[in-house]
């Protein structure tokens, strides 16, 4: 029995899913797809403000994972100034119709996450041990 070499190994199920624009939307020019990537990377490193620049620009051709982005900063008011819950909601559920399991990854990263600290920050309680 012989090998085949020219089989690629499959990807170990541990692996971080990656986003693959579906066929079915349309194709960005480079510019624009470089401001979009661009933008989702300010935005994992919480440069919030300028994110949502470089995001909104493009708010009609963004794919899941910018539009989920998006949606966290109008929903939380991480975009410099603007607050809109209802279109923050908006956004992230267009998301979940587009590609739910990515988006329950990331709202289990930054969402969960974003309660945890504004808990934290809420609670501001003091650490007192009995004795």
């Amino acid at each position: 029995m012989g090998q085949n070499n020219d089989k690629k190994p499959l990807p170990s199920s541990d692996s971080v899913p990656v986003y693959v624009r579906p066929t079915n939307e349309p194709q960005l020019d480079a510019a624009t797809q470089n401001e979009i990537n661009t933008g989702k990377s300010l935005f994992k490193t919480g440069d919030y403000p300028q994110s949502f620049r470089l995001l909104d620009r493009h708010a009609a051709q963004l794919d899941t994972e910018a539009k989920f982005y998006l949606g966290f900063m109008y929903y939380n008011g991480k975009c410099g100034g603007a607050h809109d819950p209802e279109k923050g909601k908006k956004l992230m559920n267009e998301a979940k119709r587009a590609n739910r399991p990515l988006v329950l990854e990331l709202m289990l990263k930054y969402v969960l996450k974003n309660r945890a600290i504004l808990n934290r920050q809420r609670a501001r309680l003091p650490l007192t041990i009995k004795q």
